[in-house]
C-alpha cells in the first residue's frame, strides 16, 4: 500500500473513532461497544490491519465501498477486542455502529482532507530541504557560465548559479503558497453536512451551513500542486532544443566567452552558435 493510500486509511480511522466517541457521549452507544470501535480504530492509526483495506481508494461511487470496507474491518476487530467471532453483527454492526450518525458524504471527504493536509505538510517540508540543495549549488556554480534559455530557444550567456538562484526561489514561494493554503484549509469545513459543517476546531455558525459544499479548499490545494509540478517538469526543458540543449554538459568558459562568444552578451537573437559547437 503506497504511503498515500495508508494516510486515506489512517484518516478514516481517526474519522470512525471521534465518531464512536461523540455518539458514546450522546448516549447513542452503549459505552462497551464505543470503546471496543475506538480500540479498534486507533490500532488501524497505529499501522495494523491496512492489509484488510482491499477495497482501492481511488475508485469510482464516491468513496462508498471504501467507507464501507472501514466500516467492516472497524466493526470485526471491535468484536475480536470484546471476544466475539468476527461476523457477530448483532453486537457490532458496520453500519448501526461504527458508521452511526454519518454518511460518506461525511466521512470520504473529511479523511482525504486530513489524508491531503497532513501529506502537504511533508511535501512542504522536503521542498524545503530541496530549495536549500539548490541555494547551496547557486553559490557553487556562481562562475559557471552556460546557455540563456527563451522560448525554448538559444539566448545569452547566463551565469549557471542565476539558474539555481532562480529555482531556488520558485520553490520557495510554492512551499510559502502550500503553507497558506493549508493553513486556510483548517479554517474551512471539512465535511458536507446538512446540519451546520463546522471546521476542525471551529463553532459551527449559521452563515457556514452550506459552506461544506464548497470544493474551494480542495481546489486551492490541487491548484498549488498542480503549479509546483508544472514548474518542477520546467525545469528539464532547456535539454530541448539543440544548440544549448542536449544534456546541458556544454557550459561556457570564460575563456570561450573573450575569444569569441557564439552569442556574445549583447549580440542580436538568431545569432549563429557555430563556435560553442565547435569547442565542445
Amino acid at each position: 500500500m503506497s504511503s498515500a493510500l495508508r494516510e486515506l486509511v489512517v484518516a478514516l480511522a481517526e474519522v470512525k473513532q471521534a465518531a464512536a466517541r461523540t455518539n458514546r457521549a450522546l448516549g447513542l452507544l452503549e459505552e462497551e461497544v464505543a470503546d471496543a470501535i475506538s480500540a479498534a480504530c486507533a490500532e488501524i492509526v497505529g499501522g495494523s490491519w491496512h492489509d484488510h483495506f482491499v477495497v482501492d481508494c481511488v475508485q469510482g461511487g464516491a468513496g462508498t465501498s471504501t467507507n464501507m470496507n472501514a466500516n467492516e474491518v472497524v466493526a470485526n476487530r471491535a468484536l475480536e477486542l470484546l471476544g466475539h467471532p468476527r461476523g457477530a453483527y448483532s453486537v457490532v454492526h458496520p453500519l448501526d455502529s461504527v458508521n452511526k450518525s454519518q454518511s460518506t458524504n461525511d466521512v470520504y471527504p473529511t479523511a482525504l482532507r486530513l489524508a491531503a493536509h497532513r501529506a502537504v505538510g511533508r511535501l512542504i517540508e522536503a521542498l524545503r530541504h530541496l530549495q536549500g540543495a539548490f541555494t547551496g549549488k547557486a553559490t557553487e556554480f556562481t562562475d559557471v557560465v552556460t546557455i540563456g534559455r527563451t522560448q525554448l530557444q538559444d539566448a545569452v550567456p547566463v551565469s549557471l548559479g542565476h539558474v539555481f538562484a532562480a529555482y531556488a526561489v520558485t520553490l520557495g514561494e510554492d512551499c510559502d503558497r502550500l503553507t497558506e493554503e493549508s493553513s486556510a484549509a483548517q479554517r474551512r469545513p471539512w465535511h458536507r453536512g446538512f446540519v451546520g459543517p463546522a471546521g476542525i476546531g471551529g463553532t459551527a455558525r449559521a452563515e457556514q451551513r452550506d459552506a461544506g459544499r464548497d470544493g474551494g479548499g480542495s481546489a486551492d490545494h490541487a491548484g498549488g500542486l498542480h503549479l509546483r509540478s508544472f514548474r518542477e517538469s520546467k525545469k528539464g526543458l532547456p535539454s530541448s532544443e539543440p544548440q544549448g540543449g542536449g544534456s546541458e554538459e556544454g557550459v561556457l568558459s570564460p575563456e570561450v566567452l573573450e575569444e569569441g562568444s557564439p552569442r556574445g552578451w549583447g549580440s542580436p537573437r538568431g545569432a549563429p552558435c557555430s563556435s560553442l559547437l565547435q569547442r565542445r
